[in-house]
């Protein structure tokens, strides 16, 4: 119950993203926009890109998509610690990944805000949303641990009630 309600939200997501990114019409920009504000737009839509793509992963292409970013030969570019954030947080990624999840987005937010990038919004908006999912997940695990233990009561119940109905139905003695 709990992998078809996160595999629901996920499903969300990932059709929410698409449709954004499908749906939006191409606009014609004014002359006065900057071509670095044209990059900073396709960087935006290549990490929603990725979040899209991270979230589909298999473990075993996380695996191997994790072991591609860790060597990635582009040290200096702000996106790596993003892509390494949303690998993390991608419901592929191993529990011990994705415990820390939270911590690798505070870390790239921190790094992105020393290199004063434009991805520190879009970083700190994608740690609220694993934030958010992770108290949902702790949410549905509670709900699941209480309905479990209302069902062993329940059983418990109906055995009493079996044990009562035998004995009151069994054979009685007669009085001599």
């Amino acid at each position: 119950m709990l992998v078809r309600s996160l595999g629901r939200l996920l499903c969300l997501l990932i059709a929410v993203v698409f449709l954004v990114a499908c749906g939006a019409q191409p606009v014609k920009r004014p002359d006065w926009v900057k071509s670095e504000t044209q990059t900073s737009i396709s960087m935006f839509e290549s990490m929603i890109a990725y979040h899209a793509f991270a979230a589909g992963l298999s473990t075993t292409d996380w695996v191997r998509e994790m072991a591609n970013l860790r060597t990635s030969p582009r040290t200096n570019d702000e996106t790596l610690c993003v892509r390494q954030a949303m690998l993390a947080a991608a419901p592929g990624a191993p529990a011990a990944e994705r415990a820390q999840a939270v911590g690798v987005y505070e870390q790239c937010e921190r790094e992105l805000r020393r290199r004063d990038s434009q991805l520190v919004g879009f970083v700190a908006l994608l740690r609220a949303e694993l934030a958010e999912r992770i108290r949902y997940e702790e949410r549905l695990r509670e709900a699941q641990r209480r309905a479990d233990e209302r069902a062993q009561k329940l059983d418990e119940l109906k055995e009493i009630e079996r044990n009562l109905l035998e004995r009151s139905t069994g054979p009685r003695p007669k009085k001599p």
